[in-house]
């Protein structure tokens, strides 16, 4: 693989390592513009490789200036430790911590101490050393925004803004990356920083997309018919919520499919052996909600809408956990009717068609007896009856049939006598008396005594 002489040889060897023969486009995209951009806004599909596209500028800028520091933002610590995983693979030399929720405040702290040069944070953390002083923002060299649209619905621009303010572009560099870059997030970017310039990349992976019609009161059994119909070994379950991750966990135990599940509630210890026991094979299917749809990098998985996602930016996500890199992938949606107007705006929106699959065509059931079989056993039958005499089957003597069903006399009168009774019960039950007078007429009465 040939590339520039700008490359920094640290994510060159890592890329040859890898084996990979070519660099995917948003990471070319990058190449060719961050030389002249120090502010960008990096816009592509989820899994087409825009970390190691923003690592490439920060890789660049710690061979230029070793003493460099560089912050980066993301949503989920799921996320933000996903980054430090890459980061110390990519560049080992490198001093890199996590700063996130969820941890003791006092080991960070002391992880802070010796000064490492890439900080990964979450908002929430970020804010409280902030206001602590514990990290200055204007001491880094570099800002790194990850997942940009998912931050802004949270409701930290003011925080987003805080940093551009202690960050300015004539001394810092800034890159913000995220899958999607709608036209509001555009235009507030560039009202904070007009320097910013857009690299998107519009290639999409190639991805099979196909739903599984249901009943609601069916939705286990459609789906493990469909695991085992697309012969499905490892796979990502997205629930709507964490209600539903003990139940579908419960149904995989009850068919032996090694599964697990993750949520908020657990610790982060847990999270971590369930993620590494399902990327090493020893779990085959992951149950989680949208806590997973980010910052999650696994190969080989397929991923199974278990209930429809109601916004396009959940679907893109949750989507975006298979065919990572330049892999194929594919995703499932189990719907029910009122999951189908969703599913016709994914469509429209992301200019694709859904794939039915029909469990009733894939499940056609094994012939009861074997038809060679009934074939014999029917010819064997004709020759019999063409050998019989006529006296058999002849019509001028028919066997005579009886006329009326056994039993039919005695339930007529059983029904008749059931009526009979009936009525003598109603005319037994009391009548009850209409009231006289006036409505309300009681309660007047009342009141006057």
């Amino acid at each position: 693989m040939q590339l520039p002489d700008s490359f920094p040889s640290t994510i060159q060897s890592w890329l040859n390592k890898q084996d990979f023969e070519q660099l995917l486009p948003i990471q070319e995209l990058v190449v060719e513009h961050s030389n002249e951009e120090k502010q960008l806004i990096i816009s592509s599909p989820t899994g087409s490789g825009k970390t190691i596209a923003f690592l490439i500028p920060v890789a660049r800028k710690l061979l230029e200036n070793p003493k460099a520091r560089i912050l980066i933002l993301s949503p989920s610590p799921e996320l933000a430790m996903q980054n430090i995983k890459v980061i110390r693979d990519i560049l080992p030399q490198t001093k890199a911590t996590a700063v996130i929720s969820g941890v003791s405040t006092d080991r960070q702290k002391d992880q802070l101490k010796k000064r490492p040069q890439i900080i990964s944070a979450t908002p929430g953390r970020l804010r409280d050393f902030m206001l602590r002083g514990i990290i200055k923002p204007q001491d880094f060299n570099m800002l790194i925004i990850d997942e940009i649209d998912a931050l802004l619905r949270e409701g930290i621009e003011n925080l987003v803004a805080e940093l551009m303010e202690l960050m300015p572009p004539e001394t810092h560099e800034c890159i913000v990356a995220s899958a999607t870059v709608i036209r509001s997030t555009e235009e507030l970017l560039n009202f904070w920083r007009p320097e910013f310039f857009l690299i998107e990349n519009t290639e999409t992976a190639k991805i099979k997309h196909a739903y599984i019609f249901t009943n609601p009161n069916r939705r286990d059994i459609c789906l493990m018919k469909l695991i085992r119909s697309e012969k499905i070994k490892k796979a990502i379950i997205f629930v709507n919520s964490f209600e539903h991750t003990r139940h579908a966990l419960k149904f995989f135990e009850k068919n032996q499919l090694k599964a697990a599940f993750l949520e908020a509630a657990i610790s982060k210890t847990a999270r971590a052996e369930r993620i590494n026991d399902f990327k090493n094979g020893k779990i085959n299917f992951l149950i989680t909600t949208d806590l997973l749809s980010r910052g999650f990098d696994c190969k080989d998985s397929a991923v199974i809408h278990y209930h429809c996602p109601i916004t396009i930016e959940s679907f893109k996500h949750r989507s975006g956990r298979t065919a990572r890199g330049s892999q194929d992938g594919a995703n499932y949606l189990v719907v029910t009717e009122k999951d189908l107007h969703y599913m016709g705006r994914f469509e429209k929106k992301m200019d694709f068609k859904f794939e039915e699959i029909n469990l009733a065509r894939n499940f056609s059931p094994k012939p009861l007896v074997d038809q060679d079989a009934i074939e014999s056993d029917a010819s064997t039958q004709n020759d019999e009856t063409a050998t019989k005499p006529k006296a058999l089957t002849d019509s001028a003597n028919p066997v005579k049939k009886s006329k009326t069903k056994p039993h039919n006399k005695k339930t007529k009168a059983k029904a008749k006598l059931a009526k009979v009774e009936k009525k003598e019960v109603l005319k037994k039950k009391p009548k009850h008396n209409k009231r006289k007078g006036k409505p309300g007429s009681h309660k007047k009465k009342g009141a006057q005594e």
